[in-house]
């Protein structure tokens, strides 16, 4: 119960909920200045599996301490993947996404993908089929939908 407890919150300043992990070590942080703090630090020891990729400054970690250093880490620039979190909100409030996850089918592809080694892999195959195609596209209709689309 305490290790639950302690996870939920920030590991700088062990006061606020967690919101953010580190890119290098996944270590739970709240805000910039906690980020920035930690990143300083000598507790940011990178994964095993991450060490080769962030030592040598993948494009997502320069991406993500630029967003951070900019103030803009809940919102997404023009050149990033990165959906902000008020859009991410409402894939929970699409009838039409809670549908198609009644598909037990659906439900085991999607645990497949996230418990394979190489989710790039695990991802392509997927979208060989049609029901994650179904899935994928009413995920972004919703997230970023597309001038004139209606968001259900």
């Amino acid at each position: 119960m305490e290790a639950m407890k302690k996870a939920a919150v920030c590991a700088v300043c062990a006061l606020s909920p967690r919101k953010y992990k580190c890119p290098a070590c996944e270590s739970p942080y709240c805000s910039v200045e906690c980020y920035k703090v930690h990143k300083g630090s000598s507790n940011c020891t990178p994964k095993p599996n991450t060490a080769a990729v962030t030592s040598a400054g993948s494009p997502l970690d320069r991406r993500h301490d630029k967003a951070v250093d900019n103030n803009t880490y809940d919102g997404a620039d023009e050149d990033s993947d990165q959906v902000p979190p008020t859009r991410l909100r409402l894939l929970d409030e699409s009838a039409a996404l809670r549908a198609l996850l009644d598909n037990p089918h659906l439900r085991s592809l999607l645990v497949e993908i996230d418990s394979a080694q190489d989710k790039a892999t695990a991802m392509r195959l997927a979208m060989q089929e049609p029901l994650f195609v179904e899935f994928a596209d009413r995920c972004l209709s919703v997230v970023a939908p597309a001038d004139g689309e209606r968001e259900d």
